[in-house]
């Protein structure tokens, strides 16, 4: 029995260090000054842009929840910003507030993992799509998308609620033997996406202290 867990431990540390290299491989092919040449970081403001806040719903994830929708979407919403809030299999597309725009993507999924692999793409090709000035997303799964919405020219903040590496330490689904494993592959990674971002949020500041050793852009909300 733990020579099984052993193995799931291992293979579900072999995806996230192949996401990491492919997240290194995509970022020195993409993500070159010469991509952004129209990209002002102080302008983004200044110009009212169109912004796309992504929000992965859940059981335990409402479309309008009250960071993101009401504290967040909102504020942007009332100071003149256009905003789409997209969101995951939500029935809840009422939008309560003018310049705010409640978006679904479907996403058939049958458990977590395979939300975590697809719904990511699914998303990305909406985001694509409303070709924002700015995105701002929430859910770590998304970093994985990251990238490329910045090689399409826009500026993409990470609004990272939860410390999730050491999470991964205290889930009781994960082998015991693959946790730290697991824990360090996801910190690497986060923070090789995260040092390409043009801003990190968090809501601690123990957090915020993880992320400014790889983004000087963080603040705490």
């Amino acid at each position: 029995m733990n020579l099984g867990f052993f193995v799931i431990g291992a293979i579900i540390f072999s995806i996230y260090i192949g996401l990491t290299f492919w997240n290194i491989f995509y970022s020195h092919r993409k993500q070159r000054e010469e991509n952004y040449p129209n990209l002002n970081k102080n302008s983004a403001v200044d110009a009212k842009p169109n912004i796309v806040s992504f929000q992965q719903t859940s059981s335990a994830h409402k479309a309008k929840d009250n960071r993101i929708y009401y504290k967040e979407c909102r504020t942007l919403a009332e100071a003149g910003y256009d905003v789409k809030l997209v969101v995951v299999n939500s029935n809840d597309l009422k939008s309560d507030f003018e310049n705010l725009e409640i978006v679904n993507v479907h996403v058939p999924f049958q458990n977590k993992l395979t939300r975590i692999l697809k719904a990511p793409f699914a998303v990305l090709r909406t985001a694509l799509e409303i070709d924002a000035d700015m995105y701002h997303f929430h859910d770590p799964e998304l970093l994985l998308i990251a990238n490329r919405l910045r090689a399409n020219g826009a500026c993409v903040v990470y609004d990272s609620h939860e410390d999730v590496p050491n999470q991964i330490k205290h889930k009781s689904w994960i082998p015991v033997l693959a946790k730290s494993l697991l824990s360090w592959g996801y910190k690497y990674f986060e923070h090789r996406v995260a040092n390409k971002l043009d801003a990190v949020i968090t809501v601690v500041e123990p957090i915020a202290d993880r992320f400014r050793m790889v983004n000087s852009r963080v603040v705490v909300l």
